[in-house]
């Protein structure tokens, strides 16, 4: 077509074309002959450099294309690694360190009411679910979104939606409820009925109430409350036994996430264009880090009766140690576990995500945990690593015990762990209680 367009001698064209398409073809080949001799020197910045490329984030660019530092390491769907990755994705050892005798019926326990606080993709899906598995549990997935769909449509002020969601929380651990909350339940997709095996596909408020009563304890999880100081009349209640999980999770895993979140097609996200932190991620990576300093520093500064109703978790040891962590969540509640938590962990924690459906993947608890938990290892930049612990602070990190970024091939190093074993913060509201 080029040819007949111009008036271009037919064998200058043909030797334009030969060489357009030789060059298309050696490209890839050059591309990946130079690509480990070029990595070592990609990721060398100065302090100010990287600090102001991440500031001035519109030029600053958060994922990157490989890990490794040859060839053969191939990009990969979020949260997915290769049958070779064993280091970040085999959680075996884990179950032998159980006392399976311990997760059976429940005999008569006091009701426990939980509440579990989180920010968004912190992993509470995946902590709900050991209270949903759990018959002897009624459980409620994001009871509050009803609000924040009110605050939406101007039905409900901004300045409100605190002190309502409290007053909510308070009618919800006594299976007090309204019409209107439950046709929220039943119609919100991935809310209500969807994510709750207490209710039934077509229930009502009558069947509503039954439930949560007949159940011999209740427990939610939610994203939506900011300060757990707001729950402090529950938990003081000596008639209720109001017990708080808060949930955090290295902020360098969840901003990753928010990420699939936000960009659900992996091509727009990990593809050629390769997406950018904007100002909102910025925002909510500082608003997660103070939620998680704020409210850990109130249970460990609060009063003596708090220590037996507070309990911190880190994602990445229930991510890590599933069963562990199942049987330590229950010890603390003086629940018995029940052998149907431990048959959804056999069946969610070591999935393959080959298999999954990648579109509905971002909103499943059916994943490899523990690979699942290290992803952002492989996806974010050294410069957005540490731009993410800048934002956050140091505090942030060393209250939780997890260790920041010093060596860029550190990232790439499975043997390395940037989870220490030991929970700080925890460990002193421990010793607070002892003395």
């Amino acid at each position: 077509m080029l040819c007949r367009m111009r008036p271009i001698p037919l064998i200058f064209c043909l030797l334009s074309l030969t060489v357009a398409v030789i060059i298309v073809i050696i490209t890839p080949t050059l591309k990946s002959a130079a690509s480990p001799m070029l990595y070592p020197f990609r990721w060398i910045d100065s302090h100010n450099v990287y600090l102001h490329r991440f500031n001035n984030y519109p030029a600053q660019t958060l994922l990157r294309y490989r890990h490794g530092f040859g060839p053969k390491m191939q990009m990969l769907p979020a949260g997915m690694f290769r049958e070779d990755d064993r280091g970040w994705g085999d959680v075996s050892d884990d179950i032998q360190t159980v006392n399976w005798t311990d997760f059976h019926e429940s005999d008569g326990n006091t009701t426990v009411k939980v509440i579990i606080l989180a920010r968004m993709r912190t992993g509470s899906s995946f902590l709900g679910q050991l209270f949903n598995q759990h018959p002897d549990f009624f459980y409620l997935f994001e009871p509050f979104l009803v609000l924040n769909r009110m605050v939406q449509n101007s039905v409900l002020p901004k300045q409100h939606f605190t002190s309502e969601t409290i007053k909510l929380l308070g009618k919800l651990l006594h299976c007090d409820t309204s019409e209107s909350f439950v046709q929220y339940l039943k119609n919100e997709k991935w809310m209500g009925v969807h994510q709750s095996k207490s209710l039934p596909e077509n229930f009502n408020r009558t069947q509503f109430t039954k439930q949560c009563k007949e159940r011999p304890h209740f427990a939610l999880k939610t994203i939506r409350i900011e300060n757990i100081r707001d729950l402090w009349p529950y938990l003081k209640n000596k008639s209720e036994n109001v017990k708080i999980i808060q949930l955090v999770r290295d902020p360098r895993g969840m901003v990753h996430s928010r990420i699939k979140l936000k960009y659900v097609n992996a091509k727009r996200v990990y593809g050629v264009s390769r997406r950018i932190m904007d100002s909102q991620l910025v925002h909510i990576t500082k608003d997660v880090c103070q939620w998680m300093v704020r409210n850990a520093e109130e249970a460990a500064k609060g009063p003596p009766w708090l220590r037996q109703k507070y309990k911190l978790v880190r994602y990445e040891d229930v991510a890590t140690n599933p069963y562990k962590m199942a049987k330590e969540i229950y010890d603390f509640l003086g629940v018995r576990g029940h052998l149907k938590i431990s048959e959804w962990l056999d069946h969610n924690t070591r999935a393959d995500p080959a298999m999954k459906d990648q579109s509905k993947y971002l909103f499943q608890t059916k994943r490899n945990s523990r690979a699942t938990s290290q992803a952002w290892r492989h996806y974010l930049t050294p410069n957005t690593v540490r731009g993410i612990e800048s934002l956050c602070g140091k505090q942030a990190f060393t209250m939780f015990g997890y260790k920041t970024l010093v060596e860029p091939t550190s990232l790439a190093n499975k043997s390395f762990s940037f989870v220490d074993d030991r929970l700080p913060i925890a460990e002193s509201i421990t010793q607070d209680d002892h003395l």
